[in-house]
């Protein structure tokens, strides 16, 4: 059994060549997947969703300057999204505001 034999749907990209960016497949919603891919100059991608819920993606140029975002369902099912950006100027998170989603595992969604 490897690392990857579990029955969820899985797509990993290992990597893309300069063009292929914008080549990435959309996850779509509900489905789990990830995803990562490296360029030939350092720059990067990669991202997930579980499909309960939490998510993120986060991408890097040479430089490794990011840009990111990740997101979860709090304990009450309210989606909890945050932006950010690392690098030179620091770690810098944007809460961004959230919708009602699915109730947590185990949760009463109440």
């Amino acid at each position: 059994m490897g690392i990857y034999s579990s029955p969820q749907a899985l797509l990993v990209v290992l990597a893309v060549s300069a063009q292929g960016w914008e080549k990435v497949p959309a996850i779509p919603a509900g489905r789990r997947a990830e995803y990562f891919l490296l360029e030939d100059d350092g720059a990067y991608r990669f991202g997930y969703d579980t499909g309960e819920g939490q998510s993120a993606a986060v991408r890097a140029d040479q430089n490794n300057q990011v840009q990111g975002q990740y997101s979860y369902v709090d304990s009450v099912g309210k989606r909890v999204s945050v932006a950010y950006t690392a690098g030179d100027s620091g770690f810098v998170p944007r809460l961004e505001e959230g919708e009602t989603g699915p109730s947590p595992v185990g949760g009463s969604g109440k």
